[in-house]
């Protein structure tokens, strides 16, 4: 009976330790924010791209903040200081920090610590596109199909970079 009793005690707790949710930390500080908040939202890409909040931190005098993240596997999440905001991929136990500045949002992006690289490659691919979306709004079809092989050329270059970063840190 004390093997069964020992053997449901350690099934239970090992099933406790598998389902058990983590939590990512991320710190960091927004200069310039309007904004006394900043929120982490998840989006449901699988059923109808609805959003919901699942941590938000109050930005200190000087902009700081310490937002604690309960998630159970690497995730992409979207980080929102008021109407601004940017991917984030975070992983169990993470601990990144960021630092931008609100009046040039998307060029100040600088992560530092666990899951930086993969952060500031997301933060560089919005920027491209974002600088490419604007380029091509008055372009004829010929000069788009153009822009778009460039698009093309230049996106692996930023992931040729990024990777040769990773397997150079490893």
């Amino acid at each position: 009976m004390k093997k069964f009793t020992l053997s449901v005690l350690l099934l239970t707790f090992s099933i406790s330790y598998l389902f058990a949710q983590s939590t990512a930390i991320m710190r960091g500080v927004i200069k310039n924010s309007p904004n006394p908040s900043v929120e982490i939202w998840q989006e449901d890409m699988k059923l109808d791209y609805s959003k919901k909040k699942i941590a938000t931190a109050l930005l200190d005098k000087k902009g700081k903040f310490e937002i604690k993240v309960p998630i159970e596997r690497m995730v992409d999440l979207i980080l929102k200081n008021g109407q601004e905001q940017t991917p984030i991929t975070l992983y169990p136990s993470q601990n990144t920090s960021l630092s931008l500045d609100f009046n040039n949002f998307d060029k100040t992006i600088k992560y530092s610590g666990d899951g930086a690289l993969i952060n500031n490659y997301n933060a560089a691919t919005v920027l491209s596109n974002d600088e490419f979306s604007l380029s091509i709004i008055k372009l004829q079809e010929k000069e788009f199909l153009d822009s778009l092989k460039l698009l093309e050329v230049q996106s692996f270059e930023l992931l040729e970079k990024y990777t040769s970063i990773a397997n150079s840190t490893e």
